[in-house]
């Protein structure tokens, strides 16, 4: 996917459209409420993801 194949990880590929990207993706201060809303996604829709990196990475932008 991107630059950096350890970071190819479902925990950290966050779908969202190129107008929100643009608008949130960059900027930290938005990280943590993405990765919240992509956590809730991934519990809704029944995939197994690694639930304690995702929450390292909230707190980490928190």
């Amino acid at each position: 996917m991107g630059g950096n194949p350890a970071m190819d990880r479902i925990e950290n590929l966050i779908g969202i459209n190129r107008k929100d990207h643009e608008y949130l993706g960059e900027k930290n201060h938005f990280k943590s409420m993405l990765y919240r809303k992509h956590m809730k996604h991934l519990e809704r829709s029944g995939k197994s993801y690694d639930k304690a990196w995702i929450i390292q990475q909230i707190e980490k932008y928190d």
